[in-house]
């Protein structure tokens, strides 16, 4: 194929560049979102395209900041430059939908006449190491990306999906302005930090005492030959061996007769976790402590001003449409979503500092969708009617009334009713539940609380059926509410994606009226994280209360709008919004 491109300097672009038709810009770096050493651009118009060699970051944002952009994952290309731009669209997004049965995404994948005869890894692999020019070869294929983003964008499948698809016009907007928001960073309390630290050792300390003294010896939770050692009773696999990993020892320890094993396979858990938990906090505070943070004239630290964790946002980066995040080889970030809640507490500010954070999140969102896209009458009449889904549950399963449920029986419905609605199977529901809500079920356990939810929620069990004859079918497709198209891999994704991606796609909406809506307040404050269903948003004091409304008001319309898709059968369920108020992350 035959490839025009020259290599110029930016300012050649900025001269060249038409504002009112879209630009298709690609770039290579080095490392995971680090330096620009190839910025890649096209125009339909244009004889060729254009390459620039190590582009200097504020002009590139300068020039891509008041343009009509087209990307291949914007949320690394932009995400990496840490510029919105006038118009974004992104053809990964696109071609997502568009071509639904594909297998895999990748530019090579979805134009893979551009690459026929190239080692795409080999070459991407090329841009790591820093030279003083590139070769030929690499300019060449530089320019490979953005003629196929060209000819992406010139196809009628594709053209239909940016025309007519509310899932991928979410996307867009959302991503532009997460690459603005992804900057602020979440506060850290160094103290909390070093307390969380202190804390955690401690408890490493102890647990692997306590499991010395029961194994007879200092056994390292990290070797397999070690604990093979220390349990043979370890069960065999179909390959025949020895699995050590955690979910074997869950397995034991929730079906454990003796307490004494037990509490010993618990303690190999809890070391491995305080193990991994330090090697987390370590990890934050490789990302934090070099940088900024303030101090006063008298050498004290400036509390409103903390030293803050950074992230890149993908907003559709789960096959399920949801957001996630990672942090790279950037300094100063890393994936602030998987931050376990036992370390939440470490963010925020001290009782000092005129700042608080304000989180929003939707009650029971995935259960109210579920309903309304599984079409679940016995679920529906409970919403409609105000009770508390965890609580009625609570009540199937131990035949007591709604208002006599305590709080631990709630929490037990709780991991039933969001583990059973995606069709958990019994050992997986089991290692879930002990996972985020700290239940001890055995299998048999779990086998009786799936058969009390079917019971209960019979349209659930019939949809459920009827999705796993579906997930056999050559070239089956599932739907979220605004419209994404994803062909499921498994049977759990399969039920996951319409109700998980419709939730993210409900959250992106709200976001995006949060923008749109009151573009003066989102000035004065930051929205420094989302997770799944939640916003927290970085506030001075005097605009709590502010803050507080435009979330609901925001949330709550984007539900609205959500709700009127027809992948919904009922169209009127009330969805709560509950905002949590804090100096700390919680």
């Amino acid at each position: 194929m035959t490839v025009l491109y020259e290599s110029v300097p930016l300012a050649y672009i900025a001269k060249l560049l038409d504002k009112d038709q879209i630009l298709h810009f690609d770039t290579e770096t080095i490392g995971l979102y680090g330096e620009v050493c190839l910025a890649q651009f096209y125009q339909a118009h244009w004889n060729e395209a254009y390459v620039v060699e190590y582009p200097k970051a504020d002009k590139l944002r300068d020039l891509l900041s008041t343009s009509w952009v087209n990307c291949f994952k914007s949320s690394y290309d932009l995400g990496t430059v840490r510029t919105t731009v006038a118009k974004l669209d992104d053809m990964f997004f696109a071609c997502k939908t568009a071509y639904p049965l594909l297998d895999g995404h990748s530019l090579d994948n979805c134009a893979p006449q551009f690459y026929e005869g190239l080692d795409k890894k080999e070459l991407q692999k090329s841009f790591l190491k820093k030279r003083d020019a590139l070769t030929d070869e690499q300019l060449h294929y530089g320019a490979l990306d953005v003629y196929a983003l060209q000819w992406l964008w010139e196809q009628k499948e594709v053209q239909e999906v940016v025309a007519n698809n509310l899932a991928y016009k979410t996307d867009c907007k959302a991503q532009n302005i997460a690459i603005d928001y992804q900057q602020n960073g979440m506060p850290v309390i160094h103290g909390a930090w070093k307390e969380a630290k202190l804390a955690t050792e401690h408890e490493r300390q102890a647990n692997q005492g306590e499991l010395n003294g029961l194994v007879g010896f200092n056994l390292n939770v990290k070797s397999w030959m070690q604990k093979q050692k220390a349990f043979p009773e370890l069960p065999f696999n179909d390959k025949g061996k020895q699995p050590t990993d955690a979910p074997t020892f869950k397995r034991m320890m929730l079906e454990a007769k003796d307490p004494i094993k037990a509490r010993t396979y618990e303690l190999v858990l809890n070391t491995t976790k305080n193990r991994t938990d330090l090697q987390d906090l370590e990890k934050y505070r490789e990302s934090y402590y070099p940088s900024e943070g303030s101090s006063l004239a008298d050498g004290t630290k400036d509390t409103s001003n903390p030293v803050r964790i950074r992230t890149f946002f993908d907003v559709a980066g789960a096959i399920t449409g949801r957001f996630t995040s990672k942090g790279g080889d950037a300094v100063g970030h890393t994936n602030i979503q998987n931050i376990g809640r036992h370390f939440k507490h470490i963010f925020g500010y001290e009782e000092s500092a005129g700042r608080s954070l304000v989180s929003a999140d939707y009650s029971t969102a995935e259960l109210i969708a579920g309903c309304s896209i599984f079409k679940v009458p016995s679920m529906r009449d409970l919403i409609m009617e105000g009770i508390d889904l965890h609580k009625a549950m609570a009540s199937e399963i131990t035949g007591k009334a709604v208002a006599d449920i305590t709080k631990d029986e709630r929490q037990h419905a709780k991991a039933v009713g969001f583990g059973y609605l995606f069709g958990m199977g019994a050992e997986r529901f089991q290692g879930y539940a002990y996972d985020v809500f700290g239940i001890k079920l055995t299998i048999d356990e779990c086998k009786e609380y799936k058969a009390t939810y079917y019971k209960a929620h019979p349209a659930i069990a019939l949809y459920h059926k009827q999705m796993a004859k579906n997930i056999k079918r050559p070239n089956f497709t599932v739907k979220t509410a605004l419209g994404r198209v994803v062909k499921p891999d498994r049977y759990s994704d399969a039920l996951n994606i319409p109700v998980q991606g419709t939730i993210g796609e409900t959250t992106k909406l709200a976001i995006t009226y949060l923008y749109e809506d009151y573009p003066t307040l989102m000035k004065e404050v930051m929205l420094v994280n989302t997770v799944h269903d939640s916003i927290i948003i970085d506030t001075p004091d005097e605009y709590i209360q502010e803050v507080s409304d435009a979330l609901v008001i925001c949330m709550k319309e984007a539900w609205v709008q959500v709700s009127k898709s027809p992948l919904f059968h009922y169209h009127n369920l009330p969805m709560g919004v509950d905002v949590d108020v804090g100096k700390r992350w919680c």
